[in-house]
């Protein structure tokens, strides 16, 4: 059966390699219009399924078949049934095994540009980061499967290829080389960033706290620093963030202030 074939009704589908006998599975509101959606992103190689797409490449259009699984009038239970096909007949082509989930689904460079535009700069409030937090959390592995993890990895040598490999992977990620380009546009970007309305306002805010120290403040922060007071503290008691207190103590500013 090809696309053209299904009805317009919704359901859960399978497209069926008749080759080897794997398949994808799916659900949607309308068969017929789906199954064509998937049929274009194949013949034109951006399917959001790499193993489907590698096995259309290897065996061509002529090995798919699809087929209609269960028609489901009831849209509030089309992921529930989709769920319940992933769980009875696991299929291999389906890189996400969660019912109405991408999780495990790449993410094109052009979806990964236009998030990092609308999200650049915004704020989050603290509910949203709890929540952030907690869904971050959730898909954490449990501390057992890390702990079995690590008993595993202990000991563990590793070949000088595998070594190499690793090491190409970090370049340009945090604590690997800076690579000259890296510099100049992280330069740039720290360059735009200081001259931005709201960071001047928080550096005129901060240089407007620092002024109003005292010599004799500033020799007793800089005493009590060193007497083992930490800089949290010391700015919870001067009404300051621990930003000013820290160019204090390391003399980037009041540098004039000796002390007694």
């Amino acid at each position: 059966m090809k696309p053209c074939d299904l009805p317009l009704s919704s359901g859960i589908y399978q497209i069926i390699n008749l080759q080897n006998g794997k398949f994808y599975i799916g659900s949607t509101r309308k068969l017929r219009t789906r199954l064509r959606e998937h049929f274009s992103d194949l013949r034109t190689g951006r399917h959001h399924s790499a193993p489907l797409q590698r096995a259309w490449n290897k065996y061509g259009e002529a090995a798919f078949s699809v087929k209609v699984l269960e028609h489901v009038e009831d849209l509030s239970q089309l992921i529930v049934r989709e769920q319940a096909a992933f769980d009875s007949l696991s299929p291999e082509y389906n890189a996400c095994k969660t019912a109405g989930s991408s999780l495990g689904r790449p993410c094109p460079d052009s979806v990964k540009s236009t998030l990092s535009r609308l999200l650049k700069g915004r704020v989050f409030s603290e509910e949203t980061r709890r929540r952030i937090s907690e869904g971050v959390r959730a898909h954490l592995a449990p501390s057992e499967k890390r702990q079995a993890i690590s008993q595993r990895q202990t000991g563990r040598r590793m070949s000088e290829e595998t070594r190499q490999k690793m090491s190409e992977a970090a370049q340009g990620r945090s604590g690997a080389k800076w690579t000259e380009e890296r510099r100049e546009k992280t330069s740039a970007s720290l360059k735009l960033a200081k001259s931005r309305p709201e960071s001047k306002a928080r550096l005129a805010e901060r240089n407007r706290k620092l002024a109003r120290f005292s010599d004799d403040q500033i020799r007793s922060i800089r005493s009590a620093y060193a007497d083992g007071v930490k800089q949290g503290i010391l700015a919870e008691q001067y009404g300051v963030t621990v930003g000013p207190i820290n160019a204090i103590i390391n003399r980037r500013s009041y540098a004039h202030v000796a002390d007694l």
